[in-house]
């Protein structure tokens, strides 16, 4: 209640400043969004829309991270020109309070999110809450495949997201339905097969990058409509040359070509980084020349920790398998850890503190020692097929 409070003195205090006299009452506006600088948009909106906000989230009673929403505020009041800048000031402090006020995404259901938009929307969520909050550099994590360690094998959880992939690229609409072959085998039952067509082959053979591309088309709004997306992938070539439904401003790319040319207009994801060395290229990349740039299921890490080698990236949405469960992060949440349990259903353990980050090893203990006491020793494995073992791959 106090940081409410304290919130909507720094406000008032904007608004006493620059806002349109003779203005009474406040009600809520139906506002057109887009993208411009503090100076291009009216501060009789700017301030409706703050005040809409403010009053939206005490009514919702949405915790606040105030330190963030002031801190957007307090940089701009710093400037030359107070009157001007007051103004921008309080679009600072709506777009900061907008972010914080919103409660961040849940843990996702293991493994209905990676379907349809729900894990990928609070991808864009956590991206769009670091952006506002003055971030540059982000890192986004989870597993490209529901079933990332049987990529190789194949599971129907992975084939089916193998299509999902493949219709939203506009690559392929999948296998055709098995069709009798009119022979049949030992037992006396008719062999039927699949039908391929050669582009669903191209995701078939290669599952995980075709499905990091899919996670790049996924995020990108969250990064601006109207900018040019360097999508460079750290590892391996892809050919998204028949992928009819990417984007228009997208840009495929790897990571080390010669001609990619980023621009402080553009946006930049890079794909899979693995060695400290590319995210430092995709780092330097983007903010030489000015441009927000996220780095996306990074899978390999040269060091046993938490996200990535660069100190400057934040994890905004992070997702990682740990012995017995998961370790979550969606800003501006704190670290979560997350117990799996036999039936399929997830537990959380711990949430941690803002700016208190766990070990990796501290994590893993603490899930092995609540699922040894809780399950037992062999009655808590996904990777078995037994449903009375916690299979369910």
């Amino acid at each position: 209640m106090a940081s409410m409070i304290l919130l909507c003195t720094l406000a008032a205090s904007a608004a006493a400043l620059v806002a349109p006299p003779g203005r009474t009452q406040l009600a809520p506006r139906a506002t057109t969004r887009r993208t411009a600088l503090p100076s291009d948009i009216g501060l009789e909106d700017a301030f409706d829309g703050l005040f809409d906000v403010l009053e939206n989230a005490y009514t919702s009673g949405a915790v606040v991270d105030f330190t963030s929403a002031a801190s957007a505020a307090a940089d701009t009041f710093a400037a030359a020109d107070p009157v001007v800048q007051a103004g921008a000031a309080a679009v600072a402090l709506a777009g900061g309070a907008a972010s914080v006020f919103r409660p961040p995404p849940k843990f996702p259901t293991i493994y209905g999110s990676w379907f349809g938009d729900k894990m990928s929307a609070d991808m864009r969520a956590c991206i769009s809450a670091g952006l506002r909050s003055g971030l540059t550099a982000m890192e986004v994590r989870t597993q490209a495949l529901p079933n990332l360690d049987e990529a190789k094998f194949g599971t129907p959880t992975n084939e089916k997201f193998q299509i999902e992939c493949a219709r939203s690229l506009g690559l392929s609409s999948g296998p055709t339905k098995p069709q009798s072959t009119g022979k049949v085998d030992a037992g006396g039952l008719q062999k039927s097969v699949k039908r391929f067509d050669s582009n669903y082959m191209l995701v078939k053979r290669d599952p995980v990058a075709y499905a990091n591309v899919w996670w790049a088309q996924r995020i990108a709004p969250a990064l601006g409509s109207r900018r040019k997306i360097w999508v460079l992938l750290a590892e391996g070539r892809v050919d998204t040359s028949a992928c009819s439904k990417l984007p228009r401003n997208f840009v495929v790319k790897p990571l080390e070509s010669k001609d990619v040319q980023v621009t402080s207009r553009d946006a930049v994801i890079v794909v899979a980084p693995g060695v400290t060395q590319s995210w430092k290229i995709g780092y330097d990349l983007a903010t030489n020349a000015g441009a927000p740039v996220v780095f996306l299921n990074s899978q390999l890490s040269e060091r046993y920790s938490l996200g990535g080698p660069l100190d400057d990236v934040e994890e905004v949405y992070y997702l990682k398998p740990i012995s017995k469960g998961f370790v979550y992060r969606a800003y501006p949440g704190g670290w979560q850890c997350i117990l799996d349990k036999p039936d399929g259903t997830q537990e959380k353990l711990q949430e941690y503190a803002a700016g208190e980050r766990p070990t990796l090893g501290e994590l893993s203990q603490l899930t092995r020692s609540v699922s040894q006491e809780k399950f037992g020793a062999a009655m808590n494995d996904k990777f078995t097929n037994d449903p009375r073992m916690g299979g369910r791959m």
